[in-house]
């Protein structure tokens, strides 16, 4: 059996350079200002008039850190927050901008599938991508 700690370096090690992977994407495509923090506000599938609430739970963290980051890319125009419903309930949607992100990130996480799928084989891939749906309970 793997020690735990060697297991979770490993699974840290992929998550950085996934992320780090995503990032250059972005800033390639002229979005350098999209940190990995944010990443939990783009996470599938991207909010379009979600509660902040319901966003922070989803992204596993508290409705002012989520906030925190809900201004900082509304202040770079990746989204935008409202009241909907005539409440007093904030409601997050995307601009176009935000939703140009959410489709780099997509595209970026497919392109990375993909060269895996190649190194390791269809059937190792999927047998991988089958193990970790079961554990993130998807």
């Amino acid at each position: 059996i793997r020690d735990s700690v060697a297991s979770r370096g490993s699974e840290m090690c992929i998550r950085d350079r996934v992320e780090r992977r995503l990032e250059a994407e972005l800033a390639a495509a002229g979005h350098p200002d999209v940190l990995v923090a944010h990443f939990k506000v783009f996470r599938f599938p991207p909010p379009e008039n979600e509660r902040p609430l319901d966003l922070a739970k989803r992204a596993g963290t508290t409705k002012q850190a989520m906030n925190y980051l809900l201004a900082q890319l509304e202040s770079l125009g990746y989204l935008e927050r409202s009241h909907g419903d005539g409440t007093s309930t904030r409601r997050v949607s995307l601009t176009a901008k935000g939703w140009e992100v959410a489709r780099i990130q997509r595209e970026t996480v497919r392109s990375i599938e993909r060269e895996w799928e190649a190194r390791f084989g269809a059937v190792k891939f999927r047998a991988f991508y089958e193990v970790l749906s079961e554990l993130a309970g998807c």
